[in-house]
């Protein structure tokens, strides 16, 4: 049996964070550039996603999932302390987390709590230990993710993103490259004057624009997992031209700087 429904981890990490009494995550300028799923051991949030008119509680043995791209803030309180376990993730390319659903930042109801809180905590617990250790904390995930999958909500979008899919999969591996709006047409077996428009539509973006947003997304991503690297570093292997480009357009794309940015990178 061929699975590959979400081969291409491309990115992943495990964190806890504890806080006392309050604290305030603001990502409203700031689009998430990975899924996070994080478990609530301590403490209560409230999410208020940037478009939405609803706030979504979260507390002591819940569990929260951010999709890629959100923007939001979080507002956090505790009597004595604050604290949760969270999974930042993302796969390469198209899957059933990024098949062209639109998914909103949401609570997910899952049997057996305590188990799942013991999944959460061994992952965490042996993340940095050795390589058989490092692959239980994988198998938690995996673990989890299989079942809170099947939990998520999406709302499907219509039909034209079929359409432009294999544009979307090329520049998703391939996001440090030019973006060639006649090449991404011809992949998709359409004329540029129609591929254009759609893919506008379903994407909220030019292709240039979607371009630089997944290269902004891996900037943020090397950010975090290779914190020594300079940002003229990272703006070269995410494919910007210049850095004072990369600059510009991470400051446009995310509402902060660089450094203003890692300050708070993994927090939910």
């Amino acid at each position: 049996m061929n699975i590959t429904v979400f081969d291409g981890l491309s990115f992943f990490m495990v964190e806890k964070y504890e806080y006392e009494h309050k604290n305030t995550c603001d990502f409203s300028n700031c689009p998430r550039p990975h899924f996070c799923m994080g478990y609530i051991l301590e403490g209560e949030g409230a999410f208020n996603e940037i478009g939405e008119n609803n706030t979504i509680i979260v507390k002591k043995g819940d569990i929260i999932f951010v999709p890629i791209t959100s923007r939001y803030v979080s507002s956090w309180k505790g009597d004595s302390k604050i604290s949760y376990i969270s999974f930042h993730f993302s796969f390469e390319g198209v899957n059933n987390l990024n098949d062209g659903s639109t998914m909103k930042v949401q609570k997910i109801h899952l049997e057996d709590t305590e188990n799942i809180k013991s999944m959460f905590v061994e992952a965490f617990e042996n993340t940095n230990g050795g390589v058989s250790q490092r692959l239980k904390t994988l198998a938690n995930f995996y673990n989890i993710l299989s079942m809170a999958e099947q939990k998520i909500v999406k709302t499907k979008n219509d039909n034209s993103f079929k359409k432009i899919v294999n544009a979307v999969k090329y520049i998703n591996m391939n996001s440090e490259k030019p973006v060639n709006v006649k090449e991404l047409a011809d992949m998709c077996n359409m004329s540029e004057s129609n591929f254009y428009p759609c893919f506008r539509n379903c994407m909220k973006m030019s292709p240039i624009e979607y371009k630089n947003l997944i290269s902004i997304n891996r900037a943020m991503k090397l950010m975090i997992a290779e914190p020594d690297m300079s940002v003229e570093e990272i703006s070269t292997v995410v494919g910007f031209c210049t850095s004072a480009y990369f600059r510009r357009q991470f400051k446009k794309i995310t509402g902060k700087t660089p450094k203003e940015y890692k300050k708070n990178a993994l927090e939910i």
